[in-house]
C-alpha cells in the first residue's frame, strides 16, 4: 500500500515594505507634532529677528542650542542636573514616606482622620507656588527648601491615593 502525499504551496501575506516617507503620507497625523515643533521654532526665530529683542531677554534658537552644546561639553549641565536629581529624589522620598505613614494612620484610626483631615484639606487651599518663597525665606535657598517643596508637591496626591 502506498500513501500519496500532496504538497500544497502556502502563500503568506507579507507586509509590503515601504519607506518612512510613504508611511508618513499614509498616516498624516504623524506629521502633526514635527510640524508644530518646527512652526514654533520658526516663530521664535522670527520674533527674535523681526522684533530685535535683546539677547538677554529673548535669545534665538541658535544661541540657545550653541549654549546647550557648550554646557553639555564642559560638564556644567551634568553637574547641575545631578544636583537637581538628588534634590528631587530626596523630596520624593520625604513626601512619599510622610504621605504613606499618614495615609496608613488615617485609614486605620478614624479618630486621627477626624482630627487631621480638616488641616490636610486646608493646606491644599494655598498653592505651593505661594508657599515656596516663604520656605526660601525661612530655610534659605539651600537644599532644605528645595527638598521641602518637592515633598509638598508629592505629599497630597500620594496621601489621597493611599
Amino acid at each position: 500500500m502506498t500513501v500519496q502525499v500532496q504538497k500544497r504551496a502556502t502563500s503568506f501575506n507579507l507586509p509590503e515594505r515601504v519607506g518612512w516617507w510613504a508611511r508618513l503620507l499614509r498616516e498624516p497625523q504623524r506629521l502633526l507634532f514635527p510640524l508644530v515643533v518646527a512652526a514654533g521654532i520658526g516663530l521664535w526665530e522670527g520674533l527674535v529677528r523681526w522684533q530685535q529683542y535683546p539677547s538677554f531677554l529673548l535669545p534665538g534658537p541658535g544661541v540657545v542650542w550653541r549654549r546647550f552644546l557648550t554646557v553639555a561639553a564642559d560638564g556644567t549641565l551634568t553637574r547641575h542636573a545631578s544636583v537637581t536629581l538628588i534634590e528631587i529624589g530626596l523630596g520624593l522620598a520625604l513626601g512619599l514616606s510622610a504621605a504613606l505613614l499618614l495615609g496608613y494612620l488615617l485609614g486605620k484610626h478614624p479618630a486621627v482622620e477626624r482630627l487631621v483631615a480638616p488641616y490636610i484639606v486646608a493646606s491644599q487651599s494655598v498653592p505651593i507656588v505661594a508657599v515656596a518663597p516663604l520656605l526660601v525665606i525661612w530655610l534659605g535657598s539651600g537644599l532644605a527648601s528645595k527638598v521641602l517643596v518637592c515633598a509638598l508637591i508629592t505629599f497630597f496626591p500620594t496621601l489621597i491615593s493611599t
